[in-house]
């Protein structure tokens, strides 16, 4: 459970509730990952629809919403700071109610109803539909009470973006029906719901209608869509199709993919990740470790042999492809000579950027429980060898690409110069990833341009606007064969 602080932060004081503010502005304050953005911003957009005014500062607002995360007990200890710091600006009489949101709440709720008497209301993603009940009814209850899979999603659903006007995250399923060993997914989000063909197209259609060229898909899987549509059946939805379908979306430039489980990427995936445009060749894939003892540990649905044949179909199959994947250190259990194998397995790969994590016991997993902890220390020093040892890697794939042409969507003004642009290439997630930074040449965000890469700056690249993209569909921005970042294995060449 979530770890109270040892005394009052704030003063405790009676919760009067009830009647809506005269003025009606609303500040969401988001935590977490992309999909529990997008969460956000069905809330926002079902508040907007009736009528409330959103803010971006603190000063402005009435209510607070605080959408939190508890992935990890780093994560809850963050959720909580935070609504320890909006309960201060409450007691202050800076705002008059505060809501938290989001997965703590799923987790925890019971204990923050007890602990936290600050708070006005408690909802978790699953009443995302009820946020406006809850601020305006009288006999709203304090804590909302919902299953994980109460609330499901539609095109139709109010949303209101926070991303900038040009990217967009199309959330395609919610929850999760893996069983690893270490995550809290599934007992928070519930079992996977995935979202019709039919339905995603159509938001996907509103979207680039407002002026959306980069969809990136996300899910907790997406490489499960659509098996809970198919009721045991041998065909039906699934990734793949959906990707078909997507692609046929006008004015959609790329189709970015965030999460593919090891072993689940499909033939036909490969196919449309190596077709290109509008498909980004980058590839979000967790991997989390190399060990065969280790990921068995781990409750992952596949051994050392099947990650390394997936990889490999990756890297034969698909042209010039970006790889971006996460993993653990300090599993229980986990020896230096395995922590050796996940190192060996990032190299051969060549993974362009890579998330990591020293191993977190969370509540109610399988991990939790296990013996032989590696002692934080030891974890601690491996994870800044890893990150290290991948920077390193990074690095040599960037300088590649020194002298080539990319094409880059503009971000706009560098935040740190004005005389700077700022944009990604097709191998740069939003949010996550390096970005590469204009030197020279007009353009505007949103714009899609040809920039001549001129150096290589830690995670970022350094170039020059030298003309503008090519039209949708054509592939005339000369690239080197193979990229460094995405050489093909060779016979026998494993790690």
């Amino acid at each position: 459970m979530p770890k109270a602080p040892a005394k009052p932060l704030v003063a405790r004081t009676k919760r009067t509730c009830a009647e809506p503010p005269a003025s009606n502005r609303v500040r969401l304050i988001q935590l977490g990952c992309a999909k529990n953005r997008v969460d956000g911003e069905w809330m926002l957009g079902t508040l907007a629809a009736k009528g409330y005014e959103v803010v971006a500062d603190d000063q402005d607002a009435d209510t607070i919403i605080v959408n939190t995360c508890s992935f990890l007990q780093a994560s809850v200890e963050e959720s909580i700071d935070t609504i320890l710091e909006a309960a201060r600006l409450k007691e202050a009489g800076k705002i008059q109610r505060l809501v938290v949101a989001g997965c703590l709440t799923q987790r925890y709720g019971a204990d923050l109803v007890k602990t936290m008497p600050e708070v006005d209301h408690f909802l978790g993603p699953a009443g995302i539909d009820q946020i406006v009940d809850l601020l305006q009814k009288e006999d709203a209850p304090r804590a909302l009470a919902t299953t994980p899979d109460a609330f499901h999603a539609a095109a139709t659903t109010p949303r209101l973006r926070t991303t900038p006007v040009y990217t967009a995250y199309l959330k395609i399923a919610e929850g999760c029906g893996r069983s690893c060993a270490f995550c809290t997914i599934p007992a928070i989000r519930g079992p996977q719901a995935s979202r019709s063909i039919p339905d995603l197209v159509a938001e996907a259609r509103t979207l680039a209608e407002s002026g959306v060229r980069e969809l990136v898909l996300v899910a907790h899987d997406l490489t499960s869509y659509g098996r809970d549509l198919r009721g045991g059946a041998s065909d039906g939805p699934d990734l793949g199709q959906l990707m078909e379908a997507l692609g046929a979306v006008p004015r959609l430039r790329w189709i970015r993919l965030l999460y593919a489980y090891p072993t689940a990427v499909s033939d036909s995936v490969i196919e449309l990740l190596d077709s290109g445009a509008p498909f980004a060749r980058y590839l979000d894939i967790p991997v989390q470790h190399a060990s065969e003892r280790i990921l068995r540990s781990m409750r992952r649905a596949y051994g050392r042999k099947g990650l390394l044949e997936t990889l490999d179909r990756l890297r034969e199959r698909v042209r010039d492809l970006t790889l971006r994947t996460t993993v653990i250190v300090g599993y229980p259990g986990e020896t230096r000579r395995e922590f050796d194998e996940l190192l060996a397995l990032l190299d051969r790969y060549r993974f362009r950027w890579v998330g990591a994590f020293t191993f977190s016991p969370e509540d109610g997993t399988h991990a939790a429980t296990l013996p032989e902890r590696v002692d934080e220390l030891t974890a601690r020093s491996r994870l800044d060898e890893l990150m290290a040892h991948q920077a390193t890697t990074t690095e040599s794939i960037q300088r590649a690409e020194i002298g080539t042409e990319q094409l880059v969507l503009v971000e706009g003004e560098h935040p740190e110069s004005e005389l700077l642009g700022i944009g990604r290439s097709e191998a740069m997630a939003p949010e996550v990833d390096g970005s590469v930074i204009l030197t020279d040449g007009d353009a505007v965000a949103g714009d899609f341009v040809r920039v001549r890469i001129e150096d290589a700056q830690g995670w970022d690249l350094t170039g020059a606007i030298v003309g503008d993209a090519p039209a949708a569909g054509e592939d005339d921005i000369p690239t080197p064969e193979p990229r460094r970042g995405a050489r093909r294995p060779a016979s026998g060449d494993r790690p």
